[in-house]
């Protein structure tokens, strides 16, 4: 069962691209959009990275930070966002959580998903926005900035996130 608006979101320590990442540390009091995929590097999930991350102007505005799911291991994530940053002149500079054993789906309920996922959390690591892409249309980011604008319209906005540069090697 996919974990609902309301409910906490679970704590996990996880690789990414760029090294373990403990996601309530990392989070702090930002907002905060995870996205999953269920398949690793497919054309589709690139451009939902590259969409995003094209948005960080406004995410940083806002005091979201992002994370994104692959059921990829992180060394193949690693080559893949490099991939990326040549093919489509776009850096994915916020966390790639490898989740090729599935245990971090499993927290947010989706271990029998085969559809994409989105959650927004709140500062209080609250899931206060769910869905699940069961159409197969993709996600809107500029829409979910918008929802996040009313969220923070009735609750606050966190403070702005930090940007955090890009570890060195990549």
């Amino acid at each position: 069962m996919i974990i609902t608006v309301g409910e906490p979101a679970p704590d996990f320590e996880q690789d990414t691209a760029n090294g373990s990442l403990r996601f309530h540390a990392w989070l702090g009091g930002a907002w905060c959009v995870l996205f999953s995929h269920p398949r690793k590097f497919s054309a589709a999930f690139a451009a939902e990275l590259t969409a995003a991350a094209r948005l960080a102007p406004e995410w940083a505005r806002r005091g979201v930070k992002l994370v994104a799911l692959s059921p990829a291991t992180a060394e193949g994530q690693l080559e893949w966002l490099v991939d990326l940053e040549a093919t489509r002149g776009c850096m994915v500079d916020f966390p790639l959580v490898a989740d090729s054993d599935h245990a971090v789906a499993r927290l947010y309920g989706l271990a029998a998903a085969e559809d994409p996922a989105l959650f927004v959390i709140d500062p209080a690591r609250r899931i206060r926005i769910a869905l699940v892409d069961t159409a197969g249309g993709g996600r809107d980011f500029e829409q979910i900035l918008h929802a996040i604008d009313r969220l923070q319209q009735v609750d606050g906005p966190a403070a702005p996130a930090p940007h955090i540069p890009r570890p060195t090697g990549r």
